[in-house]
């Protein structure tokens, strides 16, 4: 994640002293098409729409964000 100035990209509520960073990914599998249940299927079944949500540490308002957050 690249540095940047929080004052510049968040606009907090009134009182506010920290933020917290949300990541939400899916994984999505490529589809092959089954002529003998003529219907598609994921390449990668286990793993297919499998999800996650991540999230940072509390990272103080104001100020520039230097450090990887983690």
């Amino acid at each position: 994640m690249p540095d940047f100035n929080t004052s510049n990209y968040i606009n907090p509520p009134e009182g506010a002293i920290h933020f917290i960073l949300a990541i939400g990914s899916i994984f999505l599998s490529e589809f092959n098409y089954s002529t003998s249940i003529k219907k598609y299927e994921p390449i990668n079944a286990t793993e297919n729409e499998s999800n996650g949500i991540a999230l940072s540490t509390e990272i103080p308002l104001g100020g520039i964000v230097v450090s990887d957050p983690t």
